[in-house]
């Protein structure tokens, strides 16, 4: 991930007095999603993409806590409109 998408994520929240760890994790969460889309730019991400993220966590078997960890600063892309991760759940079951 490039470091100025790291630097925009990080500085804001620190600013907010969030804890380094917190902001280790959502850099290790936007980092998940950023090789997820592969080549693509994050800047032309939409919330499909972020719920094919949700889904394909999902599939890999991971725990609902990894779902939600993997996925949840709110900066990312679709990440108000995504699914839950309930609804990941039943799409990868139904797939």
């Amino acid at each position: 991930m490039p470091s100025s998408c790291a630097d925009a994520l990080s500085h804001p929240l620190r600013a907010r007095g969030k804890a380094e760890r917190t902001i280790d994790d959502y850099l290790y969460s936007l980092n998940g999603f950023v090789e997820f889309l592969g080549e693509r730019s994050l800047t032309t991400a939409k919330a499909d993409d972020f719920v094919a993220y949700q889904i394909e966590i999902a599939a890999r078997g991971k725990s609902d806590s990894s779902v939600r960890v993997a996925t949840y600063p709110a900066g990312l892309p679709g990440a108000r409109a995504g699914t839950s991760r309930r609804e990941a759940r039943e799409a990868v079951a139904s797939a």
